[in-house]
């Protein structure tokens, strides 16, 4: 797991800059760089366990990171793929509890981290502050919502392409590239033979490519009424 340095960055951290939180006002973006550090994280390393206590926000500047958990039998339930501008890390600093999921870098990560007691002092110190990540919460709340919902009351084929069209939203593009059928089944609570039998179906409805493990989608517009959007 991450180990935040201190004193001046070494080879493996270096000194984040303003860049690294470009979708706040300037001037907090400045007040949370005084104090941040830029730390690199290899491939497959936990940036932190579930039941950690919380060490520090977190900004993804450069990789990917997972955000999951595994159960004791070894079943995994992926809740998202965080790409590079996304903060993480927040709630337990707000609640003071333990770290919810287990964050792994999916890649070599660069990541940006305000020390917790450092970024609770910005938070009491600076309103605005405050006010951004209490939206930013609402908006994982509203996330929450939504799967709860989608969990009980959509189709496997539903769930499986709304969680597509969200993929081709991250990525910008239709093409998917490669995307295992392990991962959609655990970003969905679904198995991966329930997967394999959708993207086959889709696939025949001329709405899917597959090639390999590589996956583009055809048409999105007929894919979003399959969801129910």
């Amino acid at each position: 797991m991450v180990k935040l340095p201190a004193g001046a960055p070494h080879a493996d951290a270096l000194t984040a800059s303003a860049r690294d939180f470009t979708d706040l006002p300037e001037a907090l973006a400045l007040e949370l760089v005084k104090h941040a550090r830029r730390v690199v994280v290899r491939k497959g390393a936990l940036v932190y366990q579930r039941g950690d206590a919380p060490d520090g926000l977190y900004r993804l500047v450069q990789g990917s990171v997972r955000i999951g958990t595994t159960s004791p039998a070894g079943r995994e339930l992926v809740l998202t793929d965080l790409k590079a501008g996304a903060f993480f890390g927040d709630i337990s600093l707000i609640d003071e509890l333990p770290r919810t999921h287990d964050a792994r870098a999916l890649e070599r990560c660069e990541l940006a981290v305000v020390p917790a007691d450092r970024f609770r002092a910005l938070l009491a110190e600076r309103p605005a502050l405050a006010q951004h990540f209490l939206r930013a919460l609402a908006a994982k709340l509203r996330l929450c919502f939504a799967v709860i919902e989608s969990m009980g009351m959509q189709t496997v084929e539903q769930r499986l392409v709304q969680r597509l069209l969200w993929l081709a939203e991250q990525r910008g593009r239709p093409e998917l590239g490669a995307v295992s059928q392990a991962d959609l089944a655990a970003m969905i609570g679904a198995t991966r033979q329930s997967i394999n039998k959708e993207l086959q179906e889709l696939q025949r409805l001329g709405v899917l490519e597959i090639k390999g493990r590589s996956l583009t989608l055809l048409d999105p517009a007929k894919l979003r009424s399959l969801a129910g959007l």
